[in-house]
């Protein structure tokens, strides 16, 4: 996988850190493999054509322009022709269903001038969200607490959604991602409280992620 390294900040009045914005995704066998077979999602969403996105169904948290083409979801709100979607993209169903604990993947679309506003979600304990980056990322960036991060084609990103974020798309092109929610296992969260406590247990400095912003 890619070089991952954390961004967060130290609390200026004591010195303790936050949790990170980011998550470290090789703790995730569903995040490995997904990053690892981004050129399969990539390969499959160039074949779909536009009019076969839907808008996303979350009106209230974006203006214009958030568009979704389900593959995988526990639940959708609109008619979805879910098995014309998973046959005209079948190696990224086959990929998407090899993991039962993930609730919902789809590509994500952002159209430029896409402004998601800042807002917190819900999940069920134990979920996270990935964003696996395929096309066009520039100018567009999402703030997750006070970090800004972006999408690199073939990346990545893991994050719990229970922190504020939101995402502006200044750029010119479409920006697509592969978005799947995924419950973790105990081994799981086993793995991600330890690197949460050594990372708090890390000497105490203000860094920077190579991760954007």
């Amino acid at each position: 996988m890619h070089r991952y390294a954390p961004c967060y900040v130290a609390m200026p009045a004591s010195g303790e850190k936050r949790k990170p914005v980011l998550i470290d995704p090789s703790l995730f066998e569903v995040a490995r493999v997904l990053e690892e077979n981004w050129q399969t999602f990539a390969r499959e969403l160039a074949s779909v054509e536009a009019a076969e996105f839907h808008d996303c169904p979350h009106t209230t948290l974006y203006n214009h322009g958030w568009e979704v083409y389900p593959i995988v979801m526990d639940y959708y709100p609109f008619p979805c022709d879910f098995e014309k979607h998973r046959r005209d993209c079948p190696d990224s169903y086959a990929l998407l269903s090899r993991f039962p604990q993930i609730a919902c993947g789809a590509f994500s679309r952002l159209r430029p001038g896409c402004h998601i506003i800042p807002h917190t979600d819900n999940p069920p304990p134990g979920q996270l969200r990935a964003h696996l980056a395929l096309t066009g990322n520039a100018g567009v960036r999402m703030r997750i607490q006070d970090e800004y991060v972006e999408w690199e084609p073939g990346r990545i990103l893991v994050f719990d959604t229970q922190m504020e974020h939101e995402v502006v798309h200044a750029g010119d092109d479409d920006r697509d991602i592969v978005l799947a929610d995924f419950k973790m296992s105990e081994t799981e969260q086993r793995a991600l409280d330890a690197w949460y406590d050594g990372i708090r247990h890390e000497p105490s400095e203000i860094r920077q992620s190579d991760q954007g912003g």
